[in-house]
């Protein structure tokens, strides 16, 4: 493991984080963290991904025109 990192957490979050600990959720406030920036990660590089293809297939062409995608949302919702 690396050096620690010190971090300050609004009180309700530390607060909630505590509580997690103290339920047995987690071994300890970084066994939470850990997970919680994983997650956060996770998130951000698929996030990331969807971006970079949009972005691909704008560039090919493949983009619809806004009022077509209002067009079909519309149908959609009428449709419900």
């Amino acid at each position: 493991m690396s050096q620690a990192t010190s971090i300050t957490l609004p009180d309700d979050l530390d607060a909630w984080l505590r509580g997690e600990v103290a339920a047995g959720r987690a071994a300890d406030a970084s066994e939470i963290v850990t997970r919680a920036l994983r997650d956060w990660r996770a998130y951000w590089s698929d996030h990331s991904a969807l971006v970079a293809e949009a972005n691909e297939q704008l560039r090919r062409g493949e983009g619809v025109d806004e009022a077509d995608a209002d067009a079909f949302i519309d149908k959609l919702i009428r449709a419900a």
